[in-house]
């Protein structure tokens, strides 16, 4: 093939047009979710098909602009909002089985919201910022981040690792942790220190 050259991913069962939506990368195919329904997609480019993700089970409700992240072995679809406001819910995608899992809302689970990020670190989704109702995005802008943790000794072990790092290189390099109650949540201060 020529480099630099876009050519059309049409393919079998295409997916209808969307916006809003999110799309992951597993190594072997994308997969395209949302974007104001809870349908989407798995594209192969190698046969250039598509085949429907799942809409059965605990599969989350229809939503746009949420966040993705793939773990290695399953994508986690977060938050977003669709015309019944914004959402604190989400699930956990297995290609292999087609089937959804849904993330917890308990705990430290953050608030609704939209427009936030996420990224997976190898043992947790971190969603920082994002919009969590019109009021405090006319007036605020951003929400402070959250750690996303898929169990509790992750958690633990996690917050052990950072005050071992804060002991031995100073609170500078790290990050300045807020309680509130049970949740943890952090706002991110860190300085690269090369």
């Amino acid at each position: 093939a020529e480099c630099g050259v876009w050519v059309a991913t049409m393919g079998s069962g295409f997916l209808t047009g969307r916006a809003g939506h999110t799309a992951v990368w597993t190594g072997v195919e994308m997969i395209v979710w949302g974007g104001g329904s809870n349908t989407g997609g798995r594209y192969t480019p190698g046969t250039e098909s598509w085949v429907a993700t799942s809409t059965a089970g605990s599969c989350p409700s229809g939503r746009g602009i949420h966040t993705a992240v793939w773990t290695g072995t399953e994508m986690i679809v977060w938050g977003g909002g669709y015309g019944s406001g914004y959402l604190n819910t989400g699930g956990r995608y297995a290609p292999g089985t087609d089937d959804w899992v849904p993330t917890s809302t308990a705990g430290g689970c953050p608030s609704a919201r939209e427009h936030q990020t996420a990224v997976w670190t190898g043992t947790e989704m971190i969603v920082w910022g994002g919009f969590f109702n019109d009021e405090h995005k006319a007036k605020h802008g951003r929400e402070p981040g959250f750690f996303w943790f898929p169990t509790e000794k992750a958690r633990t072990d996690f917050l052990s690792n950072m005050q071992a790092i804060e002991a031995e290189h100073g609170a500078e390099c790290l990050m300045s942790a807020l309680y509130e109650g049970t949740e943890t949540r952090y706002r991110t201060v860190a300085k690269m220190v090369l």
